[in-house]
């Protein structure tokens, strides 16, 4: 029985299964490309799969085909986190992590011994786990572009059958690829994939596992990037073993990962390593040669959108004759390729740092440079790396500068700046804002909305589009009335736009804006426009929400989210689909949050599966927006009955597997609570320690104040009122601390409050029970909901004694 879809690829999507004779888990993947060899490609994946017997390998448990046709095979599933982040999450020492990377290397070289070249070793497709008595597990998965070292078509059929990544071109991950992956097919022996290839990944890998960073970050040798707790001999080995696995030559790395595994057990062991001898010096050819055009292009193995950047200064120059390039045509190719490049590519944060750090010391025309700060510093906000977006955006600001104020780059770019002050990641509406970084959001925002309004006019849609971003920092600094008259003010504009298309062309009003974070690549488009308004409209809603007027929040999200899917899911950019996802949800799940303040929960429960649905259908199941919208359905659901609370462990088990600590948190506060609701107090106590034991700013101040005082309420049935009032005044601080994050959204601050004033009056300090209690309905700006309602009624309670 397929209970839903866990990860989706290139060639095929992963089903989570249930055996029902045995009741045993499997991860059944079905092919869904259409390409002309993807059969071969699957047939040949299964075939290899059924070839290896490793205990950190997925065993092949069957294989069929499906209703329509397509063939599917069933293996053993694994669940797990990252390797790198199950490292950083468990704390491991560096002598855990070379026992990790050893049976990890203990993997490859069976399949090696199979003739099995993995070919796309990196983080997302090693997974770890602690196994039932506290060990350790690694496994292996994802065989998908494998290469079988006896065929010899094989190295071919990539140029052939349409599964290059660029012409000539063969399917890899760049950041963990070897240099002779990124080379094209048929370019001779060089680019030649042997179990040297593997290799290379490995290091690579093995870097990253004992530094956090990879080795493209920087060329220091681990010891020098990280304090490792190694004698003076282990350290000075493990640096060697990493030179040589990644060196540049696959002739001069480790011949198999046989040799890489037997010389990591034997540093393990306190043992001088076998086979290095290589020096350091050679570390600057891994990455960086001078390009004779002026910029600064990688050898091989660095990532894609640098050898496209070169490539189309090459082209350019070729034609031209060395004069000054358009900067819009260029920063428009290298843009395409940085939007293109392969998911996992692009996800990795070190990817765009990379990038960046060759565009920064690399592009000689500011006007390039400015262009491609600002699609990395959008890409980077999208990922939550809200530090490094901040400070590219800031340095597109500068070198557009001399272009004008108005230029669309800086327009953008300011936006851009305002939501990362704002604490706002990507497209989102959900963030963790304080005072002092909305004040500064907003004066970002209104200094982006004069330049625009001079550039496009009062009633263009990137006015309107500001003046919604404007709103949402109204919502959350409580200030509600200005936030539904901004929010007001752009529905008419989008209403107007959407009523006449051509309004705009004429002005340039959506023409030269370039890639804004909301917008790109969308702006002329009705698609475009029906995002922006659906976002003003939710925003509205929250508004409502905040204002307690719960029924016409609840309506005015419907209408939004209505909007949209009348226009039905675009077969654009993938941009567009993702912003038209997000767009759906987003509305269901403020509609969701007014439903269930006004009591509707059915319908709430309702609603919010529906922005599941949507999430996981765009995203995948293991997304962390997917997660995230998973655990407020699970809040709902469990709502219903004591049973329910076990729809909790798969929830926690995948928020721990997105490597997301403030959506674990919720996870795991949520189920805490629930297992409370039922009674089960001792059980409730583990997940909210869990909770509690992390950073406030790693949490969410949100969840961190509510854990605080979930904790405290056991502590109050179990009579140990000092652990309660230490607990609770800990999460009523954190709420106040970040009051303008909860004055429109969270219950926080009310549930804290109200905690820690039952934790008073059990102290028999009831007037300062009532001080508190007063200061929290006061200081949220909202009504509505539970929590605002327990503390009325206890406040009516102590002020009737």
């Amino acid at each position: 029985m397929v209970r839903r879809k866990v990860g989706e690829g290139g060639m095929g999507a992963v089903y989570l299964a249930d055996d029902p004779r045995t009741g045993q888990r499997a991860a059944v993947k079905v092919l869904t490309s259409t390409a002309p060899n993807a059969r071969a490609r699957f047939a040949r994946e299964q075939r290899q799969l059924a070839a290896l017997r490793h205990e950190s390998i997925p065993k092949l448990l069957g294989s069929g085909a499906t209703e329509d046709g397509r063939p599917f095979f069933a293996m053993e599933y694994v669940r797990g986190a990252p390797i790198t982040d199950f490292a950083r999450a468990h704390s491991l020492s560096p002598t855990e992590r070379l026992g990790a990377f050893a049976i990890l290397c203990d993997a490859v070289r069976h399949a090696h011994a199979n003739l099995v070249v993995h070919r796309d070793i990196k983080p997302s497709n090693v997974v770890a786990s602690r196994g039932p008595d506290g060990e350790c597990r690694v496994h292996l998965l994802d065989f998908g572009v494998a290469k079988p070292l006896d065929d010899r078509d094989f190295g071919t059929s990539w140029g052939r059958g349409g599964d290059t990544t660029g012409p000539g071109f063969r399917p890899m991950t760049p950041a963990y690829a070897a240099p002779e992956q990124a080379l094209p097919a048929g370019a001779g022996r060089a680019a030649e994939t042997t179990t040297a290839t593997d290799v290379f990944a490995l290091g690579t890998l093995l870097y990253e596992l004992l530094t956090g960073r990879r080795p493209l970050d920087g060329c220091a040798p681990p010891s020098r990037v990280v304090e490792l707790d190694l004698s003076r001999q282990g350290r000075w080995a493990i640096d060697a073993i990493v030179e040589r696995a990644i060196d540049p030559d696959p002739d001069q790395r480790y011949g198999s990962a046989d040799a890489l595994h037997v010389d990591v057990r034997r540093v393990s062991n306190g043992r001088p390593p076998a086979g290095v001898g290589v020096s350091f010096t050679r570390r600057a050819a891994w990455f960086a040669a001078r390009h004779r055009g002026g910029l600064v292009a990688a050898s091989a193995c660095v990532l894609a959108v640098v050898l496209a950047f070169a490539a189309a200064e090459q082209r350019w120059r070729a034609s031209t004759g060395g004069a000054e390039a358009s900067a819009g045509q260029l920063a428009l190719v290298v843009e395409d390729v940085i939007r293109s490049a392969p998911t996992e590519a692009r996800a990795g944060r070190a990817f765009l740092v990379r990038a960046a750090e060759i565009v920064e010391g690399g592009v000689s025309q500011p006007t390039v440079g400015a262009d491609l700060s600002l699609t990395l510093a959008e890409q980077l906000s999208e990922r939550g790396d809200l530090d490094e977006a901040l400070r590219l955006y800031s340095r597109a600001v500068l070198l557009r500068a001399a272009s004008g104020p108005d230029h669309p780059t800086v327009i953008a770019a300011l936006r851009g700046q305002a939501r990362c002050a704002a604490g706002f990641a990507g497209r989102e509406i959900a963030g963790t804002p304080t005072s002092d970084g909305l004040r500064r959001a907003t004066e970002l925002a209104v200094e982006a909305r004069a330049l625009a309004v001079s550039r496009y006019g009062e009633g263009s849609a990137v006015a309107a589009s500001i003046d919604t971003d404007l709103a949402l920092y109204s919502v959350y600094a409580g200030e509600l009335e200005g936030a539904l008259d901004l929010s007001r003010r752009a529905s008419a504009v989008f209403d107007r736009l959407g009523l006449d298309p051509e309004a705009e062309r004429g002005g340039g009003g959506l023409a030269g804006v370039g890639s804004t974070t909301d917008a790109f690549p969308l702006m002329k488009s009705t698609v475009g426009l029906g995002l922006l308004a659906a976002r003003a409209g939710t925003v509205a809603a929250l508004a409502l929400t905040a204002q307690g007027k719960h029924d016409e929040a609840a309506e005015r999200a419907r209408s939004a989210t209505a909007a949209l899917r009348a226009l039905g899911r675009p077969n654009g950019p993938v941009e567009t689909t993702e912003a038209w996802a997000e767009g759906v949800a987003l509305g269901l799940h403020v509609e969701a949050l007014a439903l269930r303040r006004a009591g509707a929960r059915s319908e709430a429960l309702e609603v919010t599966g529906r922005a599941v649905r949507v999430l996981s259908n765009q995203f995948g199941e293991g997304d962390r927006r997917s997660v995230r919208a998973r655990t407020h359905d699970a809040v709902l659901t469990a709502n219903r009955g004591p049973q329910a609370a076990a729809v909790f462990s798969d929830v926690v088990a995948d928020a721990e597997a997105t490597g997301d600590p403030a959506i674990l948190a919720y996870a795991l506060t949520e189920q805490g609570r629930t297992l409370y609701q039922w009674g089960s107090n001792a059980a409730a106590a583990v997940p909210l320690r869990r909770a509690v034991a992390m950073r406030p700013e790693d949490a969410g101040p949100g969840t961190a104040a509510v854990a605080r005082a979930a904790l405290a309420e056991i502590a109050l049935e179990s009579s140990d009122v000092a652990r309660a009032l230490e607990l609770s005044e800990a999460g009523l601080q954190i709420a106040r601390d970040h009051l303008p994050l909860f004055g429109p959204y969270f219950d926080a601050l009310l549930t804290a409050a109200s905690v820690h004033a039952e934790a008073l009056v059990a102290d028999g300090r009831g007037n300062e029970a009532v001080v508190v209690l007063k200061s929290a309905v006061w200081g949220t700006r909202s009504e509505g909901g539970r929590a605002y309602e327990r503390v009325e009624r206890l406040l009516g309670t102590l002020e009737g004694q």
